[in-house]
């Protein structure tokens, strides 16, 4: 079966990039067929708009005409009813089936995975043609980048897939890196969230303290600055924020085989966790709130830890066990391949469509 697909870009948010990049991937190798179409009325949608509505962490592809699938990236649980009695099948990042269950089309919605912002390393018509959501200087910056000759500009876009991906390094000296941020919670409006965030900081601090007094040059990390952080977490801000940079954290990645991952803002399964899965590393995790596809556990592909104290006595285990470490690597970069690489996310997105519409075909990407 072929699949003839249009991408009805929602917006060019960052969460999207990944689905967008797995299209484009599919499309280059001749297993799909993508056109893509932006609705002249999200184009005029920019600034804070961007992060404040819920349809721009959205995307909607038509299949054969006639199949209408939506691809969700918000961080959050809740679905929009209105945009899932619309469409056929609805892929969602932060999928509870707890909650999925009380829907009217729950039955609609499947995991979507791990997400990060991820592009093409290559020239992408489909990318180039999104930079009409810009204006000015934002605008020529996403041409050169949808062109791929982004090297006319003072640095390349970091997000390329060929910067973001590694196989496993068992040999790399056993150390351990957590370099995260905080989030400011007086400038969130809901009590709720606000009282969630204050926790989330809370406990990226206590880990990064404990682990610079346990571990000692074992351990590398710390907080971003900014004013909150300066004001309420001196004590956790990393050395020199230089390196909190994404290109500098990116590269400082590259150097440590085991990471630590916190839960993200509304429970979710943050960036760092799928950038640390795709460059294969050994993974120290709180326990995840949602689920993703296929098999990736506590114990196979990550450590999970509940407190500073537990984190610690995990992280010197993987220090210490070499075995441990190469298998939890070499299961991520396998995860990696089969589920968080975009081109296999799309694939077994679509492989979900053919199933359950009762296609024996099959779209099958090199893994």
């Amino acid at each position: 079966m072929k699949f003839n697909c249009e991408m009805i870009a929602g917006s060019d948010v960052e969460h999207l990039q990944q689905i967008y990049t797995g299209f484009a991937r599919l499309h280059r190798e001749g297993k799909i067929t993508l056109r893509q179409t932006i609705p002249n009325e999200v184009k005029k949608a920019r600034g804070a708009d961007r992060w404040v509505n819920y349809k721009f962490f959205n995307t909607t592809v038509i299949i054969n005409g006639t199949t209408r699938v939506c691809y969700d990236t918000h961080d959050w649980d809740w679905i929009d009813e209105e945009i899932l009695a619309k469409c056929d099948f609805y892929f969602k990042r932060s999928y509870d089936p707890s909650f999925i269950s009380t829907l009217e089309h729950g039955n609609k919605v499947f995991p979507l995975g791990l997400n990060y912002q991820v592009a093409s390393s290559e020239f992408d018509i489909f990318k180039l043609k999104r930079a009409a959501f810009y204006s000015g200087k934002d605008r020529i910056k996403a041409t050169l980048k949808g062109l791929r000759i982004d090297n006319l500009l003072r640095q390349q876009e970091t997000e390329r897939i060929d910067n973001l991906e590694a196989a496993p390094d068992p040999d790399i000296e056993p150390r351990v890196l957590f370099m995260a941020r905080a989030w400011n919670p007086e400038k969130i409006e809901s009590k709720k969230q606000k009282v969630a965030v204050e926790a989330i900081n809370e406990t990226r601090a206590k880990c990064i303290e404990v682990l610079r007094k346990e571990l000692g040059d074992k351990f590398f990390g710390g907080l971003a600055h900014d004013d909150y952080s300066k004001k309420y977490f001196s004590n956790a801000l990393l050395t020199d924020d230089s390196s909190s940079s994404k290109r500098n954290y990116l590269e400082i990645l590259k150097r440590f085989p085991i990471c630590v991952a916190t839960v993200g803002l509304n429970g979710s399964n943050g960036w760092k966790l799928a950038e640390y899965v795709a460059h294969s590393k050994a993974i120290l995790s709180e326990p995840l709130v949602y689920q993703v596809p296929g098999s990736f556990e506590a114990g196979q592909n990550y450590i999970e830890f509940s407190d500073a104290d537990d984190l610690v006595a995990s992280a010197v285990k993987l220090i210490e066990d070499k075995t441990l470490r190469s298998e939890i690597m070499a299961n991520n970069f396998a995860y990696y391949n089969a589920h968080v690489r975009p081109d296999a996310m799309i694939a077994n997105s679509l492989n979900i469509v053919l199933e359950q519409t009762g296609s024996t075909s099959k779209i099958v990407v090199n893994r």
